[in-house]
C-alpha cells in the first residue's frame, strides 16, 4: 500500500516540477520579446533626436521602452505572470 502512494506522491511531485520549470521557460521566453521591443524602442528613441523629427516620437518611443521594461520587471517579480 505504501509502495503504491510513493509512486503516486512522485507523479505528482514531477509533474509540479514540470509545470515550474515551464511557466520559467514562458517568463524567459517573454522576458526576450520584451526585451527585443525595448532595443527597437531605444534605437528608435536615439534616432528621433534627428532633425526634422517631432518630440512626439521621442515621447513614443520612451513610454514604449519604459514599458518593456516594466513588464519585464513585472514577469520576474515573486508571484508574477501567474
Amino acid at each position: 500500500m505504501k509502495a503504491d502512494e510513493l509512486k503516486n506522491d512522485m507523479r505528482i511531485t514531477n509533474a509540479r516540477n514540470t509545470v515550474q520549470i515551464l511557466k520559467m521557460a514562458a517568463r524567459i521566453l517573454g522576458a526576450l520579446v520584451l526585451l527585443g521591443i525595448a532595443g527597437f524602442a531605444v534605437f528608435g528613441f536615439l534616432a528621433a533626436f534627428e532633425p526634422g523629427n517631432g518630440w512626439e516620437w521621442q515621447v513614443i518611443y520612451g513610454a514604449l521602452a519604459c514599458g518593456c521594461l516594466f513588464g519585464i520587471i513585472a514577469l520576474f517579480r515573486r508571484g508574477g505572470g501567474r
